[in-house]
């Protein structure tokens, strides 16, 4: 992220951060918590499922 700010601006990051932001929201439950804890960094709770999900939703990322 920082080389996408460094070159091109803060608000060309911005929309990578949104567009990173949707999709993985997209790819978890609604039950599940996401939020953004950082500059470029997110962090997610899944409520309710097993570990071979979780894997493969990790994977993904």
């Amino acid at each position: 992220m920082k080389a996408i700010n460094d070159n091109y601006g803060h608000s060309i990051g911005d929309r990578y951060i949104k567009k990173a932001a949707m999709t993985i929201k997209s790819s978890v439950q609604n039950e599940d918590v996401f939020s953004k804890i950082g500059g470029d960094e997110f962090a997610i709770i899944l409520t309710e499922i097993d570990y071979f999900k979780a894997d493969d939703i990790v994977d993904r990322f």
